[in-house]
């Protein structure tokens, strides 16, 4: 698998992970949605999302629809935001330094 270390941090993302959470940056989803934007099995959506979580990358709430019935919307965290910046800028870096390398 493609995983990156990134930084200091011991936890390894995914191209998966990253896409996740350029989805969930701009506003909270459903793992529906996630799941229909990525184009990946919401099975292992549910999984990468609960990764992300177990990082603290990624948090859920819990809203109301009616009286009994509660759905669940994930979202980036401010570590995750700055996590994925970093991935960005990385792989810019990373693609600049390939190309100076190669002229």
């Amino acid at each position: 698998m493609n995983y990156r270390n990134l930084g200091n941090s011991d936890y390894y993302l995914t191209k998966w992970h990253i896409q996740i959470l350029s989805c969930v940056k701009g506003s909270s989803k459903t793992e529906k949605k996630i799941s229909s934007q990525v184009e990946l099995n919401p099975l292992i959506v549910s999984q990468l999302v609960t990764e992300l979580m177990s990082y603290g990358l990624v948090e859920r709430t819990l809203r109301r629809r009616m009286h009994m019935y509660f759905r669940e919307y994930f979202s980036a965290t401010m570590d995750g935001v700055a996590t994925l910046e970093s991935a960005r800028t990385h792989e810019d870096n990373l693609l600049g330094k390939i190309i100076s390398f190669l002229s």
